[in-house]
């Protein structure tokens, strides 16, 4: 059986049918910090559907106990599934494999993970400003944690005596990174800059034994990569790839991302034994060795597939919040920007988010009274409890707090790249926004989780959200590498939940007067009319698959800049278009963008107004 491998260039490739035979079930198993889950895709009627999915905790301590918890994640699929996948005879716990004539059994196993710690990066260049922050943008395409970073122009006079190269050559030394990043030079430019950042890290590396060194991968002029591989390659594990600047006016940062991809891959899952049994099969999975990738680049892939498959024509945006990191995917005019924050999550990464954000930032979304003190306190009892679910109204809604921050926090670097047109703080116009992460999925009513993209995103004009509510993006990037047409259906038929169609309009008044009138034409000929105030949020209802005709006015200093045909753009300027149903309907934001933050004396009973309006 032939799985999805990874090219020269570290892209995954993708099988056609024909090469890895007819296919009628695959087991997709993802392994998170905090659930392990394993989902069952089949051909029903000729087409790749979803069939089921079973849950269980994560138990990460070593790799029996992980395939414990993955065992009862696969008996809890066969309840739902009501089908036998693990054999109780001559092999018993195994997974059978290929599919049985009787229906026992699956083809085929693929699998993602997000539960091993973040690879730790040192970035080495000469100029910090150009190939070095090119670098730091590449390597946050997966888990990382960018260690230090080591630019010949900062030298001592940066950064002071403490903290010059010297220091930092030290620090490497005493807590060696997983993986060091050279950089810099444009093609055809001078060489010797880059050797003497070469010379210093082959010094630094004769003091460390040679099980703790790093990886090196070299992504600097083309011009030096013979050189600078006679000076690493009998040191270091020494890899080389594009350049990241190959002109003063070019980044290329998908050869340091695929690089860095496969590194996370292949040595630090070798480096966790309790993955083992997805690596490589264990005595859960038998001789089945599954394709294994990261939850972000499954999750990237996956949104790939919805661009394309779609058509969306203005982009499509997606975000997962997870326990330990939050990763946001922007896919706009053909290009793909995935960027990963480890250490900013709910509950494994709560203490990385609180060094990052000011906890004032977290409890302002809060439509409730709550101490610093007390917020504190909650939040790193959840870092301590991962596995537990909030266990009363101010947990739950600090959880969401604290997506909305770590979310606001990812978006900043996505649009300090320049990869979302716009201006200042706004989101660009967008066609889909799609939220995964347990904090969407098992929120307690859909408004809440619409509410958090809302407050965290702040689209503008007109964009339908959607909820990953059976965590099946994940899974579908995978099967995407071993078949594709699977992916693409499972995607179109089942992982998805529509929420509804957001129509936010740009622009600032007095709270209370009319900033949008409205009048939706439905299907069965039915009107409704709508005027909706400035600082409020509006529910107009419109089911799942209905489509409706929509007429916008809005006020004069309002701009509804939709951008589609059928709406003209400007301020106080309107038009009709088609707008789509959701499990909520027509949601109207007319709360202003940039989103203003009320006063904090009246604070909570807004942001409590605000819940109750939209349903939460």
């Amino acid at each position: 059986m032939t799985f999805g491998n990874r090219t020269e260039t570290g892209q995954v490739e993708t099988m056609a049918t024909s090469e890895i035979g007819d296919l009628e079930s695959i087991l997709a198993i993802e392994a998170g910090n905090v659930s392990t889950r394993a989902v069952l895709v089949d051909r029903v009627e000729g087409v790749y559907r979803f069939v089921a999915r079973g849950e269980s905790a994560t138990t990460p301590f070593s790799q029996q106990d992980f395939e414990i918890g993955l065992g009862h994640a696969l008996v809890a699929l066969e309840k739902r599934a009501g089908r036998v996948l693990l054999a109780d005879a001559e092999a018993p716990g195994r997974l059978i494999m290929p599919e049985q004539e009787e229906g026992s059994g699956v083809d085929a196993v693929v699998a993602t993970t997000s539960m091993m710690p973040p690879l730790r990066v040192v970035i080495a260049g000469v100029i910090r400003d150009l190939s070095v922050e090119s670098a730091r943008r590449a390597v946050q395409g997966t888990y990382t944690v960018i260690q230090d970073i080591i630019a010949l122009d900062e030298g001592t006079q940066r950064w002071g005596v403490e903290r010059g190269i010297e220091a930092k050559l030290e620090a490497l030394c005493q807590n060696p990174p997983d993986v060091i990043v050279l950089v810099g030079g444009t093609d055809g430019g001078a060489v010797s800059p880059l050797l003497d950042v070469a010379q210093m890290l082959a010094a630094a590396a004769s003091v460390l034994e040679r099980s703790r060194r790093p990886i090196v991968v070299f992504a600097g002029n083309i011009e030096a990569r013979a050189a600078i591989a006679g000076l690493l390659a009998d040191e270091f594990d020494f890899r080389a790839v594009d350049n990241v600047r190959p002109r003063l006016d070019l980044e290329v940062r998908s050869g340091v991302q695929r690089e860095v991809e496969r590194i996370y891959q292949d040595v630090v899952m070798e480096r966790v034994p309790h993955l083992g049994a997805l690596q490589t099969g264990g005595s859960v999975l038998g001789t089945a060795g599954a394709p294994l990738l990261s939850t972000a680049y499954a999750f990237e892939l996956a949104l790939r597939l919805i661009a394309r498959q779609h058509g969306l024509t203005r982009g499509v945006l997606g975000v997962d919040v997870g326990a330990a990191s939050t990763q946001v995917v922007a896919a706009t005019d053909g290009q793909y920007e995935s960027v990963v924050q480890s250490n900013a999550g709910t509950s494994f990464g709560i203490e990385g988010l609180l060094a990052q954000v000011p906890l004032s930032e977290i409890t302002r979304w809060l439509p409730l009274e709550m101490s610093d003190e007390e917020a504190q306190a909650r939040l790193l009892t959840k870092q301590l409890y991962p596995l537990s679910l909030p266990q009363a109204q101010e947990d739950l809604l600090l959880e969401q707090a604290a997506t909305r921050e770590a979310l606001r926090l990812v978006m900043s670097e996505l649009r300090s790249r320049g990869t979302l047109p716009g201006t200042g703080a706004l989101l660009p116009p967008v066609d889909l926004i799609v939220a995964a992460g347990g904090v969407f999925a098992n929120a307690p009513s859909l408004g809440q989780a619409a509410l958090m993209l809302l407050d965290a995103l702040q689209p503008v004009g007109l964009c339908r959200l959607a909820v990953d509510q059976l965590s099946l993006l994940p899974v579908a990037g995978v099967l995407a590498t071993l078949e594709p047409l699977a992916a693409a259906q499972v995607l179109r038929q089942d992982a998805l939940l529509e929420l509804g169609t957001v129509v936010a309009p740009v622009g600032r008044s007095r709270e209370g007067r009319i900033a949008l009138r409205l009048k939706m034409e439905y299907a069965d000929g039915g009107v409704v009319k709508v005027e909706v105030p400035y600082g409020s949020l509006e529910v107009v209802p419109l089911p799942p698959g209905e489509v409706a005709n929509l007429e916008l006015r809005p006020a004069r200093g309002f701009d509804v800049k939709c951008g589609i045909k059928g709406v003209i753009r400007g301020r106080g300027r309107g038009g009709r278009t088609q707008v789509h149903g959701g499990a909520l309907g027509v949601i109207i934001d007319a709360r202003g963008r940039p989103l203003p933050i009320p006063r904090p004396e009246t604070r909570p009973k807004r942001m409590q107004e605000w819940l109750w309006s939209i349903g939460g």
